[in-house]
This record gives C-alpha cells, sequence and structure tokens, in this order.
C-alpha cells in the first residue's frame, strides 16, 4: 500500500513526513475524529524492519518517562504496520550538531543528563538500547530531551519475564550484531558476545565527545584535547565511558552520579540559561525535516552532472582519463561532501541520517557507479522512481544527494 498526506492509518490521518532512514520513515499525523491530538506514525519501508518495528513498540510501550518517546500504539499485520508515538515537537540532536558544529560545555552537559535520565528508565527496567546516537536523541521547542527508537533494543535475560509480550522480542544471549558503527561497542561487533547496559554506556562516551567537540573520538583523545579549558573531570567521565568493558561505568544510573556534580549539582529538565558571556539562547524549531535533508530534484542533479562532465572533460581523451574523473568524484565527495557541479547546484551528499558521507561512503558509492555502468547505466534509473531520488551507487553507498540549507556551502 502506498501511502502519502491524507493516508489514513488505523485511527490517524497522515499529514507531512518529517524524517526517514534505510528501513522507515516518520510521519506527523492527526487523530481523525480529535484533529486536536497531534502524534507520529512510523511506516517501515523494508519488510525486514517489521520485526524490529514490533520490538521498539513493545519496549518503549512499558518505558514511561519524561525523557523517553512513548509509544501509543501499534500493528504489525496492518497494511502498512505502523507504530504510533509522541510527536516531539523539536529536532534531532544530529540536526543540531550538523547546523552548529559543536555545543558549548553549559549546554552540553545538562543535556547529556537528560539522556542519561530516560537511558537510567531503560536500564533499571533491564533494556539495552544499542543504538544510542544524535539521530534517537530528540530535544523538543522548551528544550526537554526525548530518548527515541528502541527498534534494535534488547532485553537483559533476568528482565525478560517481565517484559516479554510477545516472542519475537530478541534478548541479549545471541542477539545479532545491530548498531551504528562509529557509535557502536567492540562487544557489539562479535555476535557471540553478550551485549549488556555497559555497551550503551561506551555509545554514551562517544556521544558526550560529539556534543562537546563535534567530532566523534579518534584513539586516546578526551574532549579537553579539542576543548581548551573544560573541566578535567570530563575527562575522566569520558575516560569511564570510552574504554575496555570491565572499566566503564556499569550502567546509566551509575554514570549519571558521575556527570551531576558537573552540571553544578543539579539535573534541570531543559538546559540551564547560559551565562551572560555565553552565545545568546537558542529555541530550536518545530520538529520537520531540516533542510539539509530534502532529496534533491531531479534537474539539479542533471545539471550538477552535466558541470561535473565539463570539468573532466580535459582529460577524458589522456591517457588514465577514467582514473582522474573516478579520484575527483571521490575526493570531492569525501573531503567536502559535493563535487564542483554539486556545489554550483546547492546540494551535496550525506548519509542517510544527514552526517557527512565521509570517505568510506564516497568509496563504496563509486563501487556503485561501477554497478551502473556493468548494468548499462539502468541503475542510475532508480533515481527517477525512488522516494529519495538514490541511484544503486547511492544505495551501495548508504548515500543520498540533497539540498544543502540556505545560506551554507554545499562543500
Amino acid at each position: 500500500m502506498s501511502v502519502g498526506a491524507g493516508t489514513r492509518v488505523g485511527e490517524y490521518l497522515l499529514e507531512e513526513r518529517v524524517g526517514c532512514g534505510g528501513f522507515g520513515e516518520v510521519w506527523r499525523a492527526r487523530h481523525h475524529l480529535w484533529p486536536e491530538e497531534v502524534v507520529a506514525v512510523k511506516l517501515p519501508t523494508d519488510p525486514e524492519y517489521v520485526r524490529q518495528l514490533r520490538t521498539e513498540g513493545a519496549i518503549q510501550h512499558r518505558l514511561e518517562g519524561e525523557h523517553l518517546v512513548r509509544t501509543r500504539g501499534c500493528d504489525h499485520t496492518h497494511d502498512p504496520p505502523y507504530l504510533v508515538m509522541d510527536y516531539v515537537e523539536g529536532e534531532s540532536l544530529r540536526a543540531i550538531l550538523a547546523r552548529r558544529g559543536r555545543l558549548p560545555a553549559q549546554e552540553a552537559l545538562p543535556m547529556a543528563l537528560q539522556v542519561l535520565d530516560g537511558l537510567s528508565v531503560a536500564h533499571a527496567a533491564g533494556v539495552v538500547h544499542r543504538d544510542l546516537k544524535p539521530g534517537n536523541i530528540l530535544v523538543d521547542t522548551r528544550g526537554v530531551v526525548k530518548l527515541a527508537d528502541f527498534g534494535l533494543g534488547v532485553i537483559r535475560d533476568r528482565a525478560t519475564a517481565s517484559l516479554m509480550l510477545s516472542g519475537s522480542l530478541a534478548t541479549s544471549s545471541g542477539a545479532a550484531v545491530a548498531g551504528t558503527l562509529r557509535y557502536m561497542a567492540p562487544e557489539q561487533r562479535d555476535p557471540l558476545a553478550t551485549v549488556d547496559s555497559r555497551s550503551d554506556v561506551y555509545a554514551f562516551g562517544v556521544l558526550l565527545f560529539e556534543m562537546l567537540t563535534g567530532e566523534v573520538p579518534q584513539g586516546g583523545e578526551v574532549p579537553s584535547d579539542l576543548v581548551p579549558g573544560l573541566d578535567p573531570r570530563v575527562d575522566e567521565v569520558f575516560r569511564r565511558c570510552y574504554t575496555r568493558r570491565e572499566r566503564r561505568h556499569a550502567d546509566a544510573i551509575e554514570l549519571r552520579a558521575a556527570l551531576a556534580p558537573l552540571c553544578d549539582g543539579s539535573a534541570p529538565a531543559a538546559p540551564a540559561p547560559a551565562p551572560a558571556a555565553a552565545a545568546p539562547a537558542w529555541t530550536p524549531p518545530r520538529f520537520v525535516e531540516p533542510p539539509t535533508l530534502r532529496p534533491a530534484p531531479h534537474g539539479a542533479r542533471l545539471l550538477a552532472w552535466f558541470i561535473d562532465c565539463l570539468v573532466v572533460l580535459p582529460f577524458a581523451w589522456c591517457d588514465g582519463g577514467l582514473l582522474v574523473g573516478t579520484l575527483y568524484e571521490f575526493v570531492c565527495h569525501a573531503a567536502w561532501g559535493a563535487t564542483a557541479g554539486k556545489a554550483a547546484m546547492g546540494l551535496r551528499l550525506v548519509a542517510l541520517d544527514g552526517s557527512p558521507a565521509g570517505p568510506g561512503r564516497a568509496l563504496l558509492r563509486i563501487l556503485g557507479d561501477l554497478l551502473c555502468y556493468a548494468s548499462f547505466g539502468l541503475g542510475y534509473l532508480f533515481i527517477l522512481i525512488d522516494a529519495d531520488h538514490r541511484g544503486v551507487h547511492d544505495m551501495v553507498g548508504g548515500t543520498r544527494v540533497v539540498v544543502a540549507p540556505s545560506g551554507v556551502s554545499a562543500t
């Protein structure tokens, strides 16, 4: 069943798509009888995601707290299957970091504390999130942080009996490898290893580092290496997360106790007002898909391709011309997120969650180009029929071409 604005799903009428990823999409919707009741409806776009949707609904239904997105309904047998959740009017932490780069400590630490408030509820109930990352953290217009997306969550064995709603929920024993690589604890990459709350603690350390510095940690770095003058206690909290499992904090509850004193001994529901010398207070906009995630129009992509052809044309008849063209595309996408053609048309290449594509995805995308060439260009025709205007090369690379935000260079 195809869906769009006005489609009725269960008791709700879809209004606007406010987010999408590789496996599903989220719509803002209203109750068909009581239009003042606004919710978020998640729909799977991949049949393999239906079980994950069912898991997410079952877990989130039992977890209640101010800093958790609440489940209102779920029907995995409906056409299409759906999950109804609280609608958060605001934006994701990923969108905030994409726009601002990094957050000052006086804003990042209270926000991180709220993440732990939500994660502590889950850990106390025996639930491991397994996919803690900026894209799964929402910030509403009041600055209240909400933890969402328990689709990859597992239930620790001791809590399975009290939380199991159906035979479909996975436990931590023998769970499949799942998560987002840059936030994934080492044990999550081993299908035979047991995953517990310390895996979320590791992911939180990466998240905290990124909030404070705008980057993910490399090697033995600590946040103060990139943020001079940062309270050294922050480094110690980070070290107890980003380390071997036996050295990490046991769970989010213990970790929160270590972080709370760094927030002046308080745990406000919203970030504390910045001091007079700090940047002006920020009010997040309503929760809509950021401009950077709007698919590039077909015409703009075609013109960008034509401009790039002109750039590499002088090398077309030289020995190694194909190699030059391939290196041109790889370097431009890996370093700046856009070739000359895309930059001229105000476009850029990003990962599915809106983060920079980076060298790895740029290389995979080139491999996808080879598949398109091998199919005599048929792989590129998917751009015309895919909802996000993605060709086979984008599907292989896990990327998409989007419109850059107003006033920001695509590079």
